[in-house]
């Protein structure tokens, strides 16, 4: 009998202290599939949302109690509402590692706009015993990208210094407004890689400087084309993107010095104390012709031209030190 008594006084104390602690209704959680097909789980003090499902609601309350989820429109009308059973010791349930009695309540998705949802705790004669109302914002309109994708400064490719940046103006959201940005590189196997950068309001653009966006984190390979661009979202998480093909081009193609040695005829290496037999001196540079841009694999490499003969480009000067040897 002893044991009997312990057990049910074990229980009693489990059901009082649920049901003292749940003595008010609690929306405790949101759940759907968003706009980017992800299950969301969405703490209830976030108002901006994006569903593609329909929207599922917890409530909680005391024992012997039911709760109601509504879903008011701007005017105060109810579009759409569901009311629990009368919550038992059956209903306990675990929400983000506490347990309470609580019912789990499925609402259809409205139409993209303003709404609150309210939560009540009803009696078992059907009294409305509290209500508690949430802002709830729907938009799942993503936000539109009317500009281009500009890259902005010396050269033709990507490199890193901060007198070229990368440049995206002319975006908008009509819903719940634009939230963050993002600078983004796509590799050539589907990578995404991504940094944070401002939105700035005044000329409603985005902007990523050459050491931001040519660094080795984001455009780990070099003479490569990536797919390079932004992201931008609004509130609600809601997502678009543009980009356009540019290549990363950081390394310094090799150039060779040499100079023009008159006594033997021969174009010698140039190289640190060596003996200049002429003045005015001979110099030149010589580069591999797959280092130039118009005869490499892609637009890496040399712009300038030169003298070409076979593989190589020559550029030949003269000059006089001041000097004779």
């Amino acid at each position: 009998m002893k044991k009997i008594k312990h057990a049910l006084g074990g229980l009693l104390g489990v059901v009082l202290a649920l049901s003292g602690q749940q003595a008010s209704a609690e929306l405790l959680s949101i759940k759907y599939i968003n706009a980017n097909g992800v299950e969301q789980d969405i703490a209830t003090s976030s108002k901006f949302h994006n569903p593609q499902s329909n929207l599922s609601f917890i409530l909680s309350a005391g024992l012997d109690r039911k709760v109601r989820v509504s879903l008011l429109d701007a005017s105060g009308d109810v579009v759409a509402e569901k009311v629990s059973h009368l919550l038992g010791i059956e209903d306990r349930m675990n929400v983000r590692g506490t347990d309470y009695y609580a019912a789990e309540l499925g609402l259809p998705i409205p139409s993209d706009g303003d709404y609150q949802v309210k939560a009540q705790i009803i009696a078992s004669d059907g009294r409305e015993v509290q209500a508690d109302l949430h802002d709830f914002f729907i938009d799942t309109v993503s936000p539109i990208i009317s500009g281009d994708v500009t890259r902005r400064g010396r050269g033709t490719n990507l490199y890193s210094t901060s007198r070229q940046n990368v440049y995206l103006q002319g975006f908008s959201d009509e819903g719940s407004g634009l939230d963050r940005a993002e600078y983004i590189t796509i590799d050539r196997d589907g990578v995404r890689r991504s940094v944070d950068v401002e939105i700035i309001s005044d000329s409603n653009a985005m902007l990523a400087f050459g050491n931001v966006a040519a660094n080795w984190e984001i455009l780990p390979e070099d003479h490569v084309l990536y797919d390079v661009g932004f992201a931008v979202y609004d509130k609600a998480g809601n997502l678009s993107e543009k980009t356009k093909p540019m290549a990363g081009d950081r390394s310094f193609p090799i150039i060779d010095e040499q100079i023009y040695n008159d006594k033997t005829g021969v174009w010698e290496d140039y190289a640190h104390d060596m003996t200049i037999h002429t003045n005015p001196v001979r110099m030149r540079y010589v580069r591999s012709l797959s280092d130039h841009a118009g005869h490499s694999e892609g637009s890496f490499g040399w712009t300038t031209g030169g003298n070409i003969v076979g593989d190589k480009i020559y550029n030949e000067l003269s000059f006089s030190p001041g000097f004779k040897y």
